[in-house]
């Protein structure tokens, strides 16, 4: 079997600066191969957006210029995956160009160009052992970028890993997994994980504990501008996440609720002296953030769920609401969210060197487990992020 699809999506913004230009399409394809199954898909995008204080700010001077930012990209990304039984490899590539100009109107004030590329493979075998499933694998990655601000910069990372689960008794299970990493600029790291949930009637308790850890990427380590310094000095950054909780159903509602922690160590961000620029990359210490999640569902016989979910934690309060009405031959999925105090949740959350301050990270998406991402220091370096 074989599907091809596309799409375009185009707006001239909300104000000058904000317009977009995207097309995309992606193919897939199914084909019996010895004994087993090969998968092919493939996507490209190309994408042209005003930048306007997307990456850097946009400056008004003396009343007299204001300029606009503009990005270009174009990425092409394929893989080819084979499977047979509880076995699967899989080899993936993805291109990515990218120009990023501050000035619109006069691209020679500065005008950054990248062009990265990542390939990988990886395989893994499920068996059946002791009465639980067995999973281990590897993979192999190549990441490399070409910049006229990064430089010409590439590097090699490879991990092996293992899963063992399990039921005990008729209502415990059991995950086990450990992951060892090397990295060819930040050596080894092991990465374990553990989690147990206990069926109670119609509903679960549950418990989790992992370790993970992230390279600084080519943006943290090489980028620099006038604003932003990278820091060739940068050590990784490791945490601890937990998380426990509970689900149940009353009177036709089902109520799921958690409370989770994740203490992080050399957490990487941009700090500087007081009103002083550039910005600069740097190992800032420890970070503890704890949080409580909620939601609730119901579905009515006219086939209507409604669902409600909120996180608090150190960054702020998060809501957000679900609506899904659906008919005989329709489906619609409206969706609204809302996220109080979004722009300014690390800065709750996170410690603040003596006689630094600290960049706001506008957190464009809701997230439960770890500290929002980071604003890219990079005027439009994406390929590693």
């Amino acid at each position: 079997s074989a599907w091809i699809s596309g799409g375009k999506r185009r707006s001239d913004g909300y104000r000058d600066g904000t317009d977009f230009d995207e097309n995309r399409a992606f193919a897939h394809a199914l084909i019996p191969a010895a004994g087993g199954e090969v998968s092919l898909a493939a996507g490209v995008q190309d994408k042209v957006f005003g930048a306007y204080d997307f990456y850097a700010p946009s400056h008004q001077k003396d009343g007299t210029e204001l300029y606009f930012a503009r990005e270009w990209t174009t990425a092409q990304s394929g893989s080819i995956t084979y499977r047979n039984g509880g076995i699967t490899v899989r080899g993936y590539g993805r291109r990515h160009r990218d120009r990023f100009v501050l000035k619109e109107s006069n691209p020679a004030f500065y005008d950054n160009r990248h062009r990265s590329l990542l390939a990988g493979t990886e395989a893994f075998v499920r068996l059946p052992i002791a009465g639980g499933d067995l999973a281990i694998g590897g993979e192999w990655v190549h990441e490399g970028i070409h910049s006229n601000n990064l430089g010409n910069r590439s590097r090699l990372r490879g991990s092996l890993f293992g899963e063992y689960g399990r039921a005990l008794g008729a209502r415990w299970r059991l995950l086990s997994g450990m992951r060892i990493d090397h990295h060819e600029d930040y050596g080894w790291e092991a990465s374990p994980s553990l989690s147990a949930s206990r069926g109670l009637g119609d509903g679960r308790v549950f418990f989790s504990a992992a370790r993970s850890y992230r390279a600084p990427s080519f943006t943290e380590t090489w980028y620099s501008d006038p604003n932003n310094v990278g820091n060739e000095d940068l050590g990784a950054e490791r945490a601890w996440q937990f998380e426990t909780g509970s689900s149940m159903a009353i009177v036709g509602t089902r109520l799921e609720g958690a409370l989770f922690m994740r203490r992080e160590s050399d957490l990487i961000d941009y700090v500087r002296p007081v009103g002083q620029p550039p910005w600069q990359a740097d190992n800032l210490g420890a970070m503890e953030t704890v949080g409580l999640r909620l939601r609730a569902r119901r579905q009515w016989r006219s086939r209507i769920h409604l669902g409600r979910q909120g996180t608090d934690s150190a960054f702020g309060p998060g809501v957000q609401v679900r609506v899904r009405a659906s008919g005989a031959a329709t489906d619609c999925q409206p969706w609204a969210r809302t996220a109080a105090g979004r722009d300014r949740r690390l800065a709750a959350g996170c410690p603040q060197p003596p006689g630094r301050s600290r960049r706001l990270s506008d957190t464009r998406s809701q997230c439960q487990y770890s500290c929002p991402r980071r604003q890219c220091a990079a005027a439009g370096a994406q390929s590693d992020q």
